[in-house]
């Protein structure tokens, strides 16, 4: 699991945008690896906070 800021008007939200493909690359060469005996299955969830509620949606 990936948490990371990826709403734009989120505070820190340009990092998260500028690594994401670090983070796909990454993820894309451990799956084609064969030195790994385990499949990884991944997602990226935003970590936006709801303004309203003052929590973040629960990503599963």
């Amino acid at each position: 699991m990936v948490l990371m800021p990826m709403n734009e008007s989120a505070l820190m939200s340009s990092i998260s945008q500028g690594i994401e493909p670090a983070v796909q690359l990454a993820i894309q060469h451990i799956r084609e690896s064969q030195n790994y005996k385990f499949s990884l299955i991944t997602k990226i969830y935003d970590t936006e906070v709801n303004s309203f509620t003052h929590s973040a949606p629960c990503p599963w």
